[in-house]
């Protein structure tokens, strides 16, 4: 992954999903420039997917193909959007 702005190779702690963007005040650490929200957002609602998904049918092979679906249909929807 990299910063959209300045191209700078994010480390590891610049991936961890939310956290990452909350301590970091949405701004690439390198550039300073903000992050946008839409970021946090995506992973948020695919962490409400998985969990729905997990407590609907538990720990199961069958879960996981439908978190791979979930994934992908939410990426499709996220370029639609755009």
């Amino acid at each position: 992954s990299r910063c959209p702005a300045c191209r700078t190779r994010l480390k590891g702690r610049d991936l961890i999903p939310l956290l990452s963007w909350v301590f970091s005040k949405a701004r690439c650490r390198a550039c300073g420039t903000g992050i946008h929200w839409r970021y946090p957002v995506i992973e948020l609602v695919t962490a409400a997917i998985f969990a729905a998904l997990a407590a609907r049918y538990g720990t199961t092979w069958h879960t996981l193909v439908l978190m791979v679906l979930a994934v992908m249909l939410l990426i499709m929807a996220v370029v639609d959007l755009e």
